[in-house]
């Protein structure tokens, strides 16, 4: 769907075995991936969502197991979705993270 192109080779960052991970109900299209992407087994994901006429893509990474999860994937992804909207509704961004 997303992941043609150039984005298509950098879901690898979310380790070879990674899972694809449910964002919810936000933009018009979603993917992402959950994985390991380190030497000692580190956590990764990779998001990308389209809103509108724009096209945003994450990659996070961590230095331990835990230090990110399905939740912090998606409610960064979900935080970036919705300022993109809020700014092509004419509207200042204010959508952040919650905590």
């Amino acid at each position: 769907m997303l992941w043609d192109g150039y984005y298509g080779n950098q879901a690898s960052q979310a380790g070879q075995r990674a899972k694809t991970l449910k964002l919810g109900p936000i933009g018009d299209e979603q993917d992402a991936r959950l994985g390991a992407s380190g030497y000692n087994g580190e956590p990764g994901a990779v998001t990308q969502t389209r809103v509108g006429t724009t096209l945003l893509w994450t990659m996070e990474s961590a230095a331990h197991k835990g230090d990110i999860d399905e939740d912090s994937v998606r409610d960064l992804a979900t935080m970036l979705a919705k300022r993109s909207q809020q700014a092509q509704n004419g509207n200042e961004p204010s959508a952040a993270l919650n905590g």
